[in-house]
């Protein structure tokens, strides 16, 4: 999206966003840090852009529950620099393919936060993923962490005037 793309207006919650005459593909991931973790243990993140894939597999319990009937889902709980917690679902396309999980993006108006000097980004300490039903998943869980390089700076004023 930052490579691709450049904000025009922003108001409110709502940023539209113009395509780049020529897309430079700038960022890259580092090489990929992989630890193994059990359901609700903390996992530290870097304060860096950080790109986060977890590959959690079921148990045979598990596959039969979600073969006849809905499956429980994993969940994931981020500690925020400032001592919040929230929690989100993890599906397991997302989980498995990768996310962005530092800096925390709430909205599309989140990804102009570097380019503002009055606002910061929401950074993520701390992450655990967690099932209400922990033996439907293996263990241990594996976690692949890369840090994302090269992210362009977002130009504080478009074409039509400030942002």
């Amino acid at each position: 999206m930052l490579t691709g793309y450049a904000p025009l207006l922003h108001e409110g919650d709502f940023t539209l966003w113009k395509r780049a005459a020529t897309e430079a593909n700038s960022a890259s991931l580092t090489a990929e840090v992989e630890s193994s973790a059990s359901l609700d243990q903390w996992i530290p993140i870097s304060n860096q852009p950080t790109w986060l894939r977890v590959e959690l597999k079921r148990t045979w319990l598990g596959s039969i529950q979600s073969l006849l009937w809905t499956s429980t889902d994993a969940r994931i709980e981020v500690q925020l620099e400032d001592g919040a917690k929230s929690r989100y679902r993890l599906p397991p396309g997302c989980a498995r393919s990768g996310f962005l999980v530092n800096p925390l993006l709430m909205a599309d108006g989140d990804l102009l936060r570097p380019a503002q000097t009055e606002a910061k980004p929401t950074q993520v300490k701390a992450v655990r993923i967690y099932s209400s039903s922990g033996h439907f998943f293996r263990k241990p869980i594996r976690i692949v962490k890369q840090e994302i390089q090269g992210l362009p700076q977002l130009p504080l004023e478009g074409p039509g005037g400030q942002l």
